[in-house]
This record gives structure tokens, C-alpha cells and sequence, in this order.
């Protein structure tokens, strides 16, 4: 019976073994791997959002609020100048362009890194979608061996029987 069925080799059985194993730790490194870019994320956006203009509307001489428009603070009576909806001293219109410029250059900045992000997070998504059809197609394949390997059990039994029997009755 053994020349007719082979055992699956050792070797091949742990080297299966590694593949499967090596996938689960790499999914794991992947998982560790966004988790550290969202932590740097976080903290990038905590670092942008502390350097931002505020965004109530205050007199740049008492502090004192301000509607939109006005050109001089009902508080103290200073004048003050616009710029996109941003009130500012005379004369430094020109400085609260550039920290506009800055500021909406950081906000597209983040807004590209959440798209990014979000397409890594797709990416992976799809990487994990497509390990777990590969794994569900290997534990198919494997199945259909497990089978083909009882078939060919069985039918080298029942040759076995067929030989032995014919050993038998001959004279």
C-alpha cells in the first residue's frame, strides 16, 4: 500500500506552516504601521491648529469684538482695515495677506493628508479583502486535496483488495 500512496513531505507541510504565519505578522506590522501614521497625523494637525488665526473677529488694538465691516472699533474708536473678512490695523493689510496665504496652504495641506490617509485606509482595506479571498481559496484548495487524497485512499484500498484477493484464489 505504501508504493501507491505518498505522505505530503514534512518540508512542504512546514514551509505552509511559515507562509501562514508570516502573513499574520505582516498583517499585524500593518496594523501597527497605521496606527503610528494616524498618531503622527494627530499631532500634526494639533501642532497646525495651534498656529492658526482665530476666527472671532476682534479689534487689533483693544481686543474688542467686532462686526464685520465696520471701520472703526466701537470700543475704542481706532480704525481698522479688512482683509477676506479678517480685521487688521492700518498698514498691515499686506502682513495678514501672507498669514492667510500660510494659513490656507496649511489647511490644504491637511486636507491632501486626510485624502491620502483615507486612500491608504482603502488600500488596505482592499489588500485585506483580497488575503482573506486568497486564504478562503487556499482553505477551498485544500479541502479538494483533503478529498482527492481519500478518493485515492480508497482506491488504492480497494486495488490492494482486488490484488490480494487474486493472490489468493489463484492456485
Amino acid at each position: 500500500m505504501n508504493e501507491f500512496f505518498e505522505p505530503p513531505d514534512l518540508f512542504d507541510l512546514v514551509t505552509a506552516a511559515n507562509q501562514r504565519s508570516n502573513a499574520k505578522q505582516s498583517k499585524k506590522d500593518q496594523a501597527n504601521l497605521l496606527q503610528k501614521q494616524n498618531q503622527i497625523l494627530s499631532e500634526l494637525r494639533k501642532l497646525n491648529a495651534a498656529k492658526e488665526i482665530p476666527r472671532n473677529r476682534v479689534c487689533p488694538w483693544c481686543g474688542g469684538e467686532l462686526a464685520e465691516g465696520f471701520v472703526k472699533c466701537k470700543s475704542c474708536s481706532s480704525p481698522v482695515s479688512w482683509v477676506a473678512g479678517w480685521p487688521c490695523a492700518p498698514g498691515q493689510e499686506e502682513q495678514v495677506r501672507q498669514a492667510l496665504a500660510v494659513a490656507s496652504a496649511q489647511q490644504q495641506a491637511l486636507e491632501a493628508e486626510e485624502r491620502a490617509r483615507q486612500q491608504a485606509a482603502a488600500a488596505t482595506q482592499r489588500i485585506r479583502l483580497a488575503e482573506q479571498r486568497k486564504e478562503m481559496q487556499d482553505q477551498k484548495a485544500a479541502q479538494h486535496v483533503h478529498w482527492y487524497m481519500l478518493w485515492f485512499i480508497a482506491i488504492a484500498i480497494l486495488i490492494g483488495v482486488l490484488v490480494a484477493g487474486r493472490i489468493i484464489q489463484s492456485p
